[in-house]
């Protein structure tokens, strides 16, 4: 009777929570209705504005399939951390936001601005389309009586515009023809003059040799997902993932050279792929990483570090092309070196020969010796000697160090590094 009655309450209880309520957790499964699409942490814009701005800002991330976002952050962040960095953690930490999208973000106090891509759309967010998105903002927001809100949404109508533009070039999908230019910035290391001339150089190269010549630098490697494990060696796996996924060296006959830093760890890996592999040799990658590469990027020197990645490219090319590749018994340094040598034996040693034979002629012609004795300065008579004394003019001091055995010599070290060479490419990557 007992059993009846607690089964009948149990029924009457659960009778009473109403059929719409969430079950417990459901709140960790967030809806595309709790998306921050903009955010404003210095009090900008209005409620009013901001409402509108979040509604046209879900529009178009819902027509497109990719979130589209904007905030004015607060200048509170650490001032080592690099803005992009900040604006990747305000973008992953904003509730409901997907994996694909980009962000415009101007940091008002600082004076900063910048527009980061993640995902797939990290590569349509290309320093043209960076500053196609600043401009439409700027320009708006400095009218005459303009206010941040005409800025922002200024932003958002040329989103919208960009995102059109690419669906329609790729059969509804605004990410189906992301792209990979030769010089891809998405750290913004470079200035948009330093890129653009990389990127000209890079394209004639290309177009010279049949090889393009990549560099592509991220925030962090980790940020992408193209199906691909990584292991100890996740560089090599990102670079090949770029090459797979857009499909680098494909105008080129596969051949193709890729140049990729991950900033957040500083790693890098370069990978000569295709026929390029037999023209940038394992001693030519050694070379060129080490005395020409490494050394400008462990200084922070962008712009001379990818220029002469370029001249060596177009230097190895060219030699390859000639019949030649750039190898040990190739390398106009080291054959330089060599005809100095041969220079020094030919010269310098007959010159060093000659000089020890006329020394030992000299040394014949010199008829002068000492004497044994002082005979001719004593008179024949001899000489009285009437006092003789001793004086004690200067000494000398020697003291010599005992060096305690306990004492090492200082050691040096050098950044670990590893390289691969297999089937269809090789290269080397490490940290910088």
């Amino acid at each position: 009777m007992k059993k009846r009655f607690f089964a009948a309450l149990a029924i009457l209880i659960f009778s009473l929570i109403p059929a719409s309520a969430a079950p417990v957790g459901a709140s960790e499964n967030v809806d595309s209705a709790s998306k921050n699409l903009i955010i404003d942490d210095m009090s900008k814009i209005s409620d009013g504005s901001m409402a509108a701005l979040d509604g046209y800002a879900r529009e178009i991330s819902g027509a497109y399939g990719l979130d589209v976002a904007f905030f004015l952050p607060s200048h509170d962040y650490s001032p080592r951390q690099y803005f992009r960095e900040h604006i990747r953690e305000r973008y992953h930490d904003m509730q409901g936001l997907g994996p694909d999208g980009f962000a415009l973000a101007y940091d008002i106090d600082g004076a900063r601005w910048d527009a980061v891509g993640f995902g797939r759309a990290a590569w349509i967010v290309t320093n043209e389309v960076r500053y196609r998105l600043w401009d439409a903002y700027w320009n708006a927001s400095q009218e005459t009586g303009a206010t941040y809100y005409d800025g922002a949404m200024a932003y958002l109508k040329e989103a919208e515009g960009l995102l059109a533009e690419l669906a329609a070039a790729h059969e509804g999908d605004p990410l189906g023809g992301a792209q990979l230019s030769f010089i891809e910035d998405k750290a913004a290391l470079l200035l948009r003059e330093e890129r653009e001339e990389l990127e000209a150089r890079a394209a004639e190269i290309a177009a010279l040799y049949q090889c393009g010549i990549y560099v592509v630098i991220v925030d962090d490697m980790y940020d992408f997902d193209y199906g691909y494990r990584y292991d100890s060696e996740d560089a090599f796996v990102f670079n090949t993932a770029l090459k797979s996924r857009y499909h680098l060296g494909a105008d080129t006959g596969g051949s193709c050279v890729i140049l990729c830093l991950s900033m957040e760890d500083r790693d890098y890996w370069l990978e000569a792929y295709g026929p390029a592999m037999w023209d940038f040799t394992d001693y030519g990658i050694d070379e060129m990483l080490d005395r020409h590469i490494l050394p400008k990027l462990g200084e922070n020197m962008w712009y001379e570090a990818f220029s002469a990645y370029l001249d060596r490219a177009d230097l190895y090319l060219r030699m390859a092309r000639d019949g030649a590749p750039f190898d040990r018994d190739t390398d106009p340094a080291a054959l330089r070196k060599i005809l100095l040598q041969k220079l020094a034996v030919v010269l310098l040693l007959p010159m060093f020969i000659a000089s020890v034979i006329c020394s030992i002629w000299k040394k014949q012609m010199k008829t002068a010796a000492l004497a044994r004795t002082a005979d001719s300065y004593i008179p024949k008579g001899g000489f009285n000697l009437t006092g003789q004394t001793d004086e004690f003019i200067y000494r000398n001091t020697t003291r010599r160090q005992i060096v305690s055995s306990s004492v090492s010599s200082p050691s040096s070290s050098r950044s670990s590094s590893s390289s691969r060479s297999h089937g269809s490419s090789r290269g080397r990557g490490g940290k910088f």
